[in-house]
């Protein structure tokens, strides 16, 4: 009921649906996102902006999401992110791609610079399009009936971390070229 109730909902705002191998992903079009056109979203501290759509390569990216309904530990919607690509051919939808080889390989390449702060930009910027201006996105069960939910993703703290790449300072990159790739062996050395 819930995954009906997101497929229509999504329909309704005009999302642009597309049957991926194993789940429906939706992506925000060229009407509610244009090529190169920056999403505002946060609402606390800074205002910050992601693209959804934009030209690289030769090809217009789509970001986009599939959402998954899970009902352990709590009920939520885990939100899968996508990238969906069409040839530019200067009209703002671009020419689809029917090829799954060339699309998985245009992820691997247009993509792969992405790095966590674009994909939370990105997933924020989606949310932001799906909740308009309400705190929450509102998925009708019945003609009486809606169920709720939060327009932010959920917050947790991590026992563990890692120093950022763009706070390190140049000096701190790894230097021990044993970790940086094949040791040198001695014994090849000697013969």
């Amino acid at each position: 009921m819930i995954k009906k109730a997101w497929l229509s909902f999504c329909r309704e705002k005009g999302f642009v649906e597309y049957q991926y191998s194993n789940a429906v992903g939706f992506h925000a079009s060229a009407a509610q996102a244009p090529t190169g056109h920056r999403i505002p979203w946060g609402k606390q501290g800074d205002r910050r902006s992601s693209m959804l759509r934009n030209v690289a390569k030769g090809h217009i990216w789509q970001f986009g999401v599939t959402a998954m309904p899970y009902f352990w530990p709590l009920w939520h919607l885990k939100l899968k992110s996508r990238v969906l690509f069409s040839v530019d051919n200067n009209t703002a939808e671009g020419l689809g791609i029917d090829d799954a080889r060339k699309l998985h390989r245009l992820r691997r390449s247009i993509c792969k610079g992405w790095r966590n702060k674009q994909w939370h930009g990105r997933m924020l910027a989606f949310l932001e399009l799906l909740s308009g201006e309400s705190a929450y996105i509102r998925l009708s069960l019945s003609a009486n009936a809606a169920l709720a939910i939060e327009a932010a993703p959920m917050l947790f703290s991590s026992p563990v971390s890692t120093a950022l790449p763009d706070v390190l300072d140049a000096d701190e990159e790894e230097a021990d070229i044993s970790t940086l790739g094949r040791p040198d062996n001695d014994d090849e050395a000697d013969a």
